[in-house]
């Protein structure tokens, strides 16, 4: 009898290893299954965060670009009004012309200073290219600007013409970006 209790031990015994083995693999492998979901979840909201903050980023950036984008248009539509009326220089403005000159021309200098920040809202998510796209746009506004301030000039009609052309491409090319 003393062997039967032994093997009927024995058996206990493997049946409470058995048993063992198999919760402990189970419980192993629903945390290994565990940890990667977790991981997988993680991984989800942080790339849902990450484009939560682009989207917030461009919507804020475009806003403030397609201010720097109106008032350099309003800017360069009184200069082709002045150009399409044959007003080519400074003195012969009347004071409403001058006071409306200076109004788009503030407007213009503190966009430029938002269009900076703009750009450099637009590096934080990677869209550096637009960078060179508006920095030719305002080239071309700066160019007349400058000519109209320092040689009290402007140009003649179908220049600035060509150059609202060229700003509306550079425009496009900003906005399909």
């Amino acid at each position: 009898m003393a062997d039967a209790t032994i093997v009927n031990n024995t058996k206990d015994m493997y049946e409470i290893i058995d048993t063992s083995i198999k919760i402990g693999l189970g419980a192993a492998i629903g945390g290994v299954f565990s940890f990667l979901t977790l991981k997988s979840n993680q991984k989800y909201e942080v790339k849902k965060e990450k484009r939560a903050f682009k989207i917030k980023t461009l919507d804020e950036a475009s806003t403030i670009l397609e201010e720097y984008f109106k008032s350099s248009y309003e800017l360069m539509n009184f200069f082709y009004g002045c150009a399409y009326k044959e007003i080519y220089n400074f003195e012969s403005f009347n004071q409403q012309r001058k006071d409306t000159y200076k109004e788009k021309d503030t407007l213009y200098s503190n966009s430029i200073t938002k269009a900076q920040e703009s750009l450099s809202k637009f590096n934080i998510i990677g869209l550096k290219e637009i960078e060179n796209i508006i920095i030719n746009h305002d080239e071309l506004v700066i160019n007349i600007r400058n000519d109209f301030i320092i040689n009290n000039d402007l140009p003649q009609f179908e220049k600035i013409d060509s150059i609202i052309t060229k700003m509306i491409s550079l425009k496009i090319n900003v906005m399909e970006k």
